[in-house]
């Protein structure tokens, strides 16, 4: 593929100009997406620009003058990758039509315009099935604008939550873009934990990574709080340490340490039927997971764990594209930086030596788990998050698989570099969709 300039003439109708070393005599058809027309090649001056008459320019729904690259496959030229980011919860005419997104989807777009490549966001409202056209909205030249353009090649899912995931709206366009287009649509959606823990259970190399974990009722929480020290009990269906309860015996009685509002609240009950009454009036106990506690490492008297990142790349293989330690708040039960936790390197843990040893035996870990749990789950995932961590005895332990990562740990300026590897990994892997899907018009419907 070749990185170019795409711009338009207001010259010859039906023509693409092309440099030199892009041009072909036979080229037919050129294609932005799903729109294509009838094309005759001719060629450019201009060794970086490919230049499209202003007839094709309208009809192909090209949003502005781009670098994007561009390849010529049989009696077509095509480009790519064109990358749409479909949310919900958008604002038109704000500052930050996306709230607290915003910058993370101006960061991505940006990011895909520095490597030559077109992304925008999408949201349901923004279709048009009869023309097959959308209204972008781009980040283009510092501010946000709705543009008319094709259907993405690939599309990024960053629905926010699970409420709006079930949107019908959400569905539909969900349905169509992948099953009556055919376009590959990743990350679809949010992990049940129960599911994803039931998945690699079964496995012999996930397996050895899992806490025990159990439904919770009553004679489950007795058995687990007879077992463990201590132990978490986790909704199925939340992240960021909303709703997690901790668990421990303190003679015949059970401590309960909870957060209220960001604020931890520590309750003492005499036995496990009052807890439940207590703690899940309110909640069904089917939404519920028990997991086996595990004493973590301290540093500085903060216990600590690990917040790992996994990326497919331009090949479509799992690599390992950031770790970071998380140490715990003061008197805090878990190490969410919401909560008062702060973020590490591995060397400021470690030291540089064994923290080398450590992040080999997390990558190997993640990576396994990466595989396993793409082989496990319905749709194509392109990026996960873990929370993991290696105990006293350097015992890994998976504690939650996470289908649409957070970037908090980036906020710390010695772990921020490695958000590069995060993005470069994530566009590589939209360009190798986008090119499979014209190099194998059918393979995305054979998967769904």
């Amino acid at each position: 593929m070749n990185s170019v300039k795409l711009d338009k003439r207001a010259d010859s109708e039906g023509t693409v100009y092309l440099p030199r070393h892009l041009y072909r005599d036979g080229i037919k058809n050129v294609w932005f997406s799903n729109k294509n027309m009838m094309c005759r090649p001719a060629v450019s001056e201009d060794e970086e620009t490919v230049y499209l008459s202003d007839d094709l320019w309208r009809a192909l729904s090209v949003p502005h003058p781009m670098r994007i690259q561009a390849t010529v496959i049989g009696e077509a030229l095509y480009f790519l990758p064109i990358i749409g980011l479909l949310t919900t919860g958008y604002t038109s005419g704000s500052l930050y039509p996306f709230g607290q997104r915003t910058d993370e989807y101006q960061r991505l777009i940006t990011f895909v315009k520095k490597n030559s490549g077109c992304a925008f966001i999408l949201t349901p409202d923004h279709f048009d099935w009869e023309n097959e056209t959308v209204n972008g909205i781009f980040y283009h030249n510092g501010k946000w604008v709705e543009k008319l353009a094709p259907f993405p090649q690939v599309v990024y899912d960053r629905i926010p939550n699970r409420k709006d995931e079930r949107l019908t709206k959400v569905q539909e366009v969900k349905n169509k873009l992948q099953y009556k287009y055919g376009i590959p649509w990743f990350n679809p959606g949010f992990f049940d934990k129960a599911e994803i823990f039931e998945a690699l259970k079964h496995h012999p190399i996930s397996a050895q990574y899992l806490p025990q974990t159990y439904e919770l009722n009553l004679e489950n929480l007795r058995k687990a709080l007879d077992l463990y020290p201590s132990v978490y009990v986790k909704p199925k269906k939340a992240s960021h340490g909303i709703g997690i309860k901790l668990f421990s015996k303190e003679g015949e009685k059970i401590r309960c340490l909870a957060y209220h509002q960001g604020e931890p609240i520590e309750k003492t009950y005499h036995h496990v039927l009052e807890l439940l009454s207590a703690e899940f009036r309110h909640y069904s106990p089917n939404q519920y997971l028990i997991q086996q506690g595990v004493t973590l490492p301290e540093y500085n008297g903060r216990p600590y764990d690990f917040r790992v990142h996994t990326n497919k790349d331009g090949t479509g293989k799992w690599q390992l594209s950031a770790v970071a330690a998380k140490t715990a708040g003061a008197n805090n039960m878990t190490t969410h930086v919401l909560y008062g936790g702060d973020v590490k390197t591995l060397g400021e843990i470690y030291g540089r030596k064994k923290a080398l040893s450590v992040l080999s035996q997390i990558k190997d870990a993640c990576i396994a788990l990466s595989e396993i749990i793409d082989q496990e789950i319905d749709g194509l995932i392109g990026e996960l998050g873990f929370d993991v961590a290696v105990d006293r005895e350097d015992r890994l332990w998976l504690f939650e698989a996470n289908a649409k990562p957070g970037r908090i740990i980036f906020t710390k300026p010695a772990i921020r570099k490695q958000a590069r590897f995060v993005d470069k990994y994530w566009f590589d892997y939209c360009t190798y969709l986008a090119e499979l899907g014209i190099r194998k018009p059918q393979w995305y419907l054979s998967l769904v």
